[in-house]
């Protein structure tokens, strides 16, 4: 009734996305409602984030680049643009793991082992070369043959201080 009455108001926004995140859990939703409240001219830069973030945590990838491209192209603020540049290569990296962990078990299918190395993929004539990170390095592959960036990518202590459950 709230927003309804006073769509304008992007603070309700806020504590309807709030409700959604904590109360219950509706990733989707939550995200909806701070991008939707982000909207309005007098909202806050980190409404955009916010819904980007929670995107993200919801396993909506698609949405959360979406919404972190858009942050990007519409800030003035360096330090919320870098911030965003930040995610968006992290997000890029996930889905790149992602896809190469699909040739590790399409390899695995193929040969009856995980491959222990990237160039292995490559050899099988799943990949035409071995991939890189959005900062030029290559990904490699844990113990278990799943892929991950490279200890030299200064991509992994931003992954560290920005999604720190991974």
């Amino acid at each position: 009734v709230g927003i309804r009455l006073n769509p304008d108001e992007w603070r309700l926004y806020y504590d309807l996305g709030f409700v959604y995140y904590f109360d219950m859990k509706d990733y989707p939703k939550a995200s909806n409602a701070f991008f939707e409240g982000s909207k309005n001219p007098h909202a806050l830069i980190w409404m955009k984030t916010m819904a980007a973030r929670i995107a993200a945590e919801g396993n909506s990838i698609e949405t959360s680049i979406f919404l972190w491209q858009d942050a990007y192209n519409t800030t003035k603020d360096p330090e919320v643009k870098e911030n965003a540049l930040t995610h968006l290569q992290l997000l890029r990296a996930e889905e790149d793991c992602k896809q190469i962990d699909k040739l590790g078990d399409q390899y695995e299918k193929q040969s009856g082992r995980r491959p222990k190395r990237i160039s292995e993929l490559v050899q099988a004539g799943l990949l035409r070369a071995v991939p890189v990170d959005p900062l030029g390095y290559a990904y490699t592959l844990s113990e278990e043959g799943k892929a991950e960036l490279d200890l030299d990518s200064p991509l992994l202590e931003k992954q560290v201080l920005v999604q720190p459950s991974k």
